[in-house]
């Protein structure tokens, strides 16, 4: 594991490496409370959502720095082909999402992920370094695992599911925000995908963690299409036959905007107590 994983506004000048981060994320409520004496347990409860957050994030980057198999990965994601349907070594891919899924592999095969969607999709500045902010194409695989069809609702097959679940168990909240993207394109969304997105996720996480990946796939949903993840809900879960969201989302469109609004106000209300202590700087 690299060690050069600085989190200099959590520690002033000291440095922590992504092991330590793995290591302080999983320790229990026993050396939370020896950590942090007096303090209380939100805002503890806050510190280590952070690190646990971090700690993925870093982890996905690393592996395909610093992993060789991710490019044979990338090869095998690559025979997805056009339409959806893969022509050929079908098995392999179907192994690979079922082999991550059982071994806890997600962060290398986010890592192969977004070296596929480079090399296929190209890079927004091709001298510069291959990660998500980078990709023209973040989309590129769930477009091609996604069956044909007039609208999204009716392209959901069981593979989008097992990238879904990838992505919860990375806590990614870039690829969240993609994955979501790709399934509202049509005249309605893949309400599995919000769901497994939006509500599941919350059975896999903390309280603090689940919070802050709702409100960073909210975030990254906006940076990447430059819409609102609320307003998509509305044009997707319209009232309104036609989809215009001028009547106000129907009721699944009005708990997923209620669940948007009460993790980004719950994981603000976490962070900012906390910036008086110096100790929330990895955000």
């Amino acid at each position: 594991m690299a060690e050069d994983f600085a989190i200099s506004q959590s520690f002033g000048s000291g440095a922590l490496t992504a092991s330590h981060l793995g290591m302080m994320a999983g320790l229990g409520p026993m050396y939370h409370n020896s950590l942090f004496p007096g303090l209380p347990q939100r805002y503890r409860d806050a510190y280590f959502g952070e690190l646990d957050f971090s700690y993925n994030n870093f982890e996905t980057n690393d592996i395909m720095n610093q992993d060789s198999t991710i490019d044979p990965m990338a090869e095998t994601l690559g025979e997805y082909r056009i339409f959806g349907k893969r022509f050929k070594e079908n098995d392999r891919i179907e192994n690979l999402l079922n082999n991550t899924l059982a071994g806890k592999g997600e962060h290398k095969f986010l890592a192969a992920m977004t070296k596929y969607c480079a090399q296929e999709g190209g890079l927004k500045n091709e001298k510069g370094k291959i990660d998500f902010a980078n990709l023209n194409d973040p989309g590129l695989l769930f477009r091609q695992t996604r069956n044909m069809s007039i609208t999204a609702a009716g392209s959901h097959n069981e593979n989008m599911d097992k990238l879904a679940k990838i992505i919860v168990n990375a806590k990614n909240a870039d690829f969240a925000a993609a994955i979501i993207s790709e399934a509202g394109d049509g005249h309605n969304a893949d309400d599995k995908i919000l769901k497994a997105i939006l509500v599941d996720s919350k059975q896999s996480m903390d309280e603090a963690s689940y919070n802050k990946f709702v409100s960073k796939t909210a975030a990254s949903y906006k940076k990447l299409t430059g819409e609102s993840l609320e307003d998509f809900i509305r044009t997707q879960y319209s009232k309104d036959p036609f989809g215009f969201g001028i009547f106000g989302a129907n009721e699944q469109g009005h708990e997923y905007l209620t669940i948007i609004d009460t993790a980004r106000q719950k994981d603000q209300n976490l962070r900012n107590p906390m910036m008086g202590f110096g100790i929330i700087g990895i955000y």
